[in-house]
């Protein structure tokens, strides 16, 4: 009954992996210590064995906190097996548990969700679509872009952030121009995610509203956009950066404005892998 040796038990179970553990993890996963289901919904992830997506749905459903968050991890790890039980999930009355279903489609990537993932992101409580915009990375469907870039419009400020981030990830052409306008978002989060988003996308159309943007009132907002410059490495770019550099009273705005400097003149000498005619140079 040491409820250390317990927990050290547990853990071992779950770095091993073995399903034949699944029956004593189960068990653990009701028992009266929060710590104890927490680690037993880590364990069971870890055997990765369809047994255990029941009983983790309904620590998903009725758990603390801390054994909801590690419920919807495990979950994640069994993978296909709880796509369909999450999918039911999304329509359960507790807008916590649907927010942790939508996380763990998200991360589990699988084609059957896109569709009740539309549904929550057009209809759910804010958060929820919050979430619902970030899982959808995986989608790279023109009507998921299309969903994601009229998500950008949304009233609520962490369904845009997650629908700039969605968009980043997928690298959809089309919405350049939908983020770029999201610059001049009212919410400086926001500002800072599509100019993440902006970076990950490395489209030269971004390069002189990332460059004004170099003068945001948000520092962090500064950070991202050199640090989307230093991503994209438009020698264009460098004029505006070494000024930010030497001039910006913010360490961090400095520090980006140094590595994106750093990675445009890596780029003009020849040593950018991700250039084809730098690496054809070599």
């Amino acid at each position: 009954e040491d409820p250390d040796l317990r927990r050290q038990v547990i853990l071992t179970l779950g770095q091993i992996g073995d399903p034949r553990a699944v029956p004593a993890l189960v068990a653990a996963l009701g028992d009266d210590s929060a710590e104890i289901g927490r680690h037993a919904a880590y364990a069971l992830g870890r055997t990765r064995d369809p047994r255990a997506v029941e009983p983790l749905m309904e620590a998903l459903r009725t758990g603390g906190d801390e054994v909801r968050k590690n419920a919807a991890r495990a979950l994640a790890r069994v993978g296909a097996p709880a796509v369909e039980p999450l999918i039911g999930a999304l329509k359960d009355e507790n807008p916590a548990v649907r927010e942790r279903a939508v996380w763990t489609l998200g991360e589990i990537r699988d084609p059957r969700a896109v569709d009740p993932l539309l549904e929550v992101l057009a209809q759910d409580q804010f958060h929820v679509r919050a979430a619902a915009a970030r899982a959808l990375h995986f989608a790279v469907e023109r009507r998921v872009a299309d969903a994601l870039i009229a998500a950008l419009k949304d009233p609520d400020a962490e369904v845009r952030k997650g629908a700039a981030e969605s968009l980043g990830r997928q690298h959809d052409e089309q919405a350049v121009v939908s983020v770029i306008l999201l610059l001049a978002d009212e919410d400086p989060e926001v500002r800072g995610m599509a100019a993440g988003a902006l970076g990950e996308m490395k489209d030269a159309l971004a390069v002189e509203p990332l460059i004004a943007a170099l003068e945001d009132e948000d520092p962090e907002v500064r950070k991202y956009s050199a640090g989307a410059l230093g991503r994209i490495k438009d020698p264009n770019a460098i004029e505006a950066l070494t000024q930010h550099h030497l001039r910006d009273g913010d360490e961090n705005v400095q520090e980006a404005c140094r590595w994106a400097l750093e990675e445009i003149r890596r780029r003009e000498l020849g040593l950018d892998e991700e250039c084809p005619d730098c690496v054809e140079r070599k």
